[in-house]
């Protein structure tokens, strides 16, 4: 079920989590965050966290009207444990929430973020909310050896009708199409004040921002990757 009260971490860190449950969908340390959830101020670390469909490290999904702020994530999020290895068609994979409707402020993800074949961000797979003063570092692999991967990117896989501001990956970020230092796939929303830098690979719509876009505005933007 879905967690709508409030976690306050007081900067404790937890240690050594595992989710390994490579075969379900909505897996994360929350399954699902709604109706003004708020969580603050902890630290996830040495995580290992395994599912198919709306995977994240700290949830599956943030709903509209939660607050995430000051949540910081070193591990593995992903479909398969094997880099690049992987068989499972996961969709909306992010090292911090599969998907994102709320407000993530000064969070960060640092680690492996792999597998998946739609949807694959640093800190989210999908933004539709609010991602302010955050960053991800992170070796982010889309395609997995056996179906093609797209919308892949190193904070977030695909930004649609969300807001981007103040945050920046340096990451490394492979897939098959639509694969991007920041943002895989941009479908309206805005961004302010944001950066890539790492390499970043794909067959084809690659880029070292965005690998592609309908629309949106973008505001002193600047990405220095390796393509």
């Amino acid at each position: 079920g879905a967690f709508c009260g409030a976690l306050y971490g007081l900067g404790h860190t937890i240690h050594e989590l595992t989710i390994n449950r490579p075969e379900d969908d909505q897996i994360g340390f929350f399954v699902k965050l709604s109706n003004d959830a708020k969580i603050y101020d902890f630290t996830l670390n040495n995580i290992f966290i395994q599912g198919r469909n709306h995977v994240g490290s700290l949830a599956s999904q943030a709903l509209e009207s939660v607050l995430i702020k000051n949540i910081h994530i070193n591990g593995n999020s992903g479909c398969d444990p094997n880099i690049g290895l992987g068989n499972v068609q996961g969709e909306m994979i992010g090292g911090l929430v599969g998907s994102n409707n709320g407000d993530i402020i000064n969070c960060s993800f640092s680690g492996n973020v792999t597998g998946g074949k739609y949807g694959v961000g640093g800190i989210a797979g999908i933004n539709s909310g609010q991602i302010a003063n955050s960053y991800s570092k992170a070796n982010i692999i889309g395609h997995d050896g056996k179906y093609n991967s797209s919308h892949i990117g190193g904070l977030v896989g695909i930004n649609s009708n969300g807001i981007i501001k103040n945050s920046y990956s340096q990451s490394s970020v492979i897939g098959n199409s639509y694969v991007g230092g920041l943002i895989g796939y941009m479908n309206n929303g805005t961004i302010y004040n944001s950066y890539s830098s790492g390499f970043v690979s794909a067959q084809e719509h690659v880029g070292g921002f965005i690998g592609g876009t309908k629309k949106g505005p973008m505001y002193s933007v600047t990405f220095d990757d390796e393509i």
